[in-house]
């Protein structure tokens, strides 16, 4: 979870990052779930790999994240500034390339500090149609069509298991929204907010349900790419 919006939304309750958490967390059981060394890169506070199906007490996880004051070592949890070794089994880039411009640079940095088979799990905000004030709020730089982080994904050595667009049966709503609210100006802020229990529920199980039984290759809020390392 992005450390601006702390303040503003408890992932631990609200749709959007349960939701996300829950597409997240079916694709890593498929694939990793043998892995005991696991990186989340641009972790924030860690919420996603922190409620991932591991056994916590087995495996080292890294929240790896420019923008902590001090790193922090618990148990099997680390928070660092930065990662220097090339062991990691998993990584996490659970919305973090659109806030670089040389996205393909940061992934070919941690392309060098995987292992071999070592699988990638990419969430980016999608269609620049779809830019408003909530991107500007969180430093992002761009939004990607599928075909682009595909292609961005494959340029830094790594092989594409699965893609796939996500919450999109939401998508229409959204975009009506900003083209109409937002079609005169930008308000910067986080469009993620506290919201009444009931449309927040509504909105959760819609998209749990989506995430459960449907794959979308031709819209939604954000594209999610498994990759695979394999040299």
């Amino acid at each position: 979870m992005d450390l601006k919006e702390i303040d503003f939304v408890n992932p631990d309750k609200h749709w959007y990052y349960l939701a996300k958490s829950y597409a997240l967390n079916r694709k890593f059981n498929e694939y990793s779930s043998s892995s005991k060394k696991i990186g989340d890169i641009g972790a924030g506070d860690g919420f996603f790999v922190k409620n991932l199906p591991i056994d916590s007490k087995k495996i080292s996880v890294f929240c790896i994240d420019s923008g902590y004051i001090k790193e922090i070592f618990e148990d099997n949890i680390s928070y660092l500034k930065k990662y220097n070794e090339a062991d990691l089994e998993a990584l996490l880039f659970i919305d973090v390339l659109e806030h670089v411009r040389n996205d393909v640079g940061l992934l070919e940095e941690y392309v060098n500090k995987a292992k071999s088979g070592a699988y990638f799990y990419i969430t980016v905000p999608a269609f620049q149609s779809l830019w408003s004030g909530h991107d500007v709020f969180l430093g992002h730089v761009k939004r990607y069509r599928l075909e682009e982080i595909v292609g961005k994904v494959e340029k830094a050595g790594l092989e594409v298991v699965n893609s796939q667009y996500i919450f999109s049966l939401i998508f229409p709503l959204v975009w009506v929204k900003r083209k109409f609210r937002f079609k005169n100006q930008i308000i910067i802020e986080s469009h993620l907010k506290e919201m009444n229990c009931v449309v927040n529920y509504v909105l959760k199980v819609l998209c749990l349900f989506e995430h459960r039984f449907f794959t979308n290759k031709f819209f939604g809020l954000s594209c999610f790419v498994v990759c695979k390392k394999i040299n």
